[in-house]
């Protein structure tokens, strides 16, 4: 585990734990961060470790749903929604929920939507009681611009207005509800820092496919914290990399920060009181 402090700008080492794995989820709530699915050396997970803040230690969590790698997770009151992804079986579009707090029916699963099988590599935002999924490769391998919109309170599925440079492996930022896209991969499999900016509430693409600052990268984390986009780490041309970049959203600026931490790809962060915990992934000797 890498630990980056946006206030001192400092970076530290972490307390080591949990199950090595990549192309997992991480989600933070009651100062606890949950990872689960990827892959490990063995193949495919659906084991729950839990990192505790306060305590600086491990626990291991109750395994369920279905074992996947490269889906997205989003924190709903006390429940993580886990959708999309693939398996030793190809895609899914199954969504599993894990209840933090209900330890008598912790896991649960629920159809996806009709109108596509499944992604892989893409992004999930949650905003005003709907989950906004984009971009990521489909079943036939072709990287994808469609959105498919789950609306939590009716539990349905719409299509949105498709738009954006299709990408896989790129992060998501939300701010004044406008949803920023940015890094990835394009189809020729390289790696870019290209923006497209999504408005879920009107339904409009405001930007497209605009160059942008930033190193070109894929596989990276990302957080946003008081009105900035950190970008750490993940893939370029010519392999792994340990660079931060700064996305300030007011002023459309962007800078380095202070480059840190292992390199990997495929990791994970939680972001809390100012630092980021980046946790699993692929380094370059393949180690987890």
């Amino acid at each position: 585990m890498d630990v980056y402090d946006t206030r001192s700008n400092d970076w530290s080492s972490g307390l080591e734990g949990g199950q090595a794995r990549k192309g997992h989820s991480a989600v933070l709530e009651q100062g606890n961060i949950f990872f689960w699915g990827g892959t490990d050396t063995s193949g495919f997970l659906n084991t729950v470790d839990i990192y505790e803040l306060s305590s600086a230690s491990w626990i291991t969590g109750f395994f369920g749903g279905r074992a996947r790698s490269k889906h997205t997770a989003n924190l709903v009151g006390s429940k993580i929604y886990h959708w999309g992804g693939e398996d030793e079986s190809g895609l899914t579009n199954t969504t599993d929920i894990y209840s933090i707090t209900n330890i008598d029916n912790l896991w649960e699963t629920i159809p996806g939507p009709v109108t596509e099988n499944g992604r892989s590599g893409h992004t999930a935002t949650l905003i005003d009681d709907q989950i906004v999924f984009w971009g990521g490769e489909d079943d036939s391998g072709q990287l994808v611009n469609t959105v498919s919109i789950y609306r939590l309170h009716e539990s349905t599925w719409v299509l949105g207005t498709a738009g954006g440079q299709a990408r896989r492996h790129h992060e998501a930022g939300l701010n004044n509800g406008q949803i920023y896209y940015w890094g990835g991969q394009d189809a020729s499999g390289l790696p870019i820092n290209t923006i497209d900016v999504y408005d879920p509430k009107n339904d409009v693409w405001i930007i497209e496919g605009e160059i942008a600052a930033g190193t070109p990268r894929s596989n990276h984390a990302q957080f946003n914290y008081l009105g900035n986009k950190f970008s750490w780490a993940g893939e370029n041309e010519t392999g792994n990399i340990n660079s931060l970049d700064i996305y300030n959203f007011k002023n459309n600026l962007w800078r380095s920060g202070v480059s840190g931490g292992r390199s990997r790809r495929g990791h994970s962060v939680g972001i809390r009181n100012g630092k980021a915990y980046y946790w699993g992934g692929e380094s370059y000797s393949g180690k987890y």
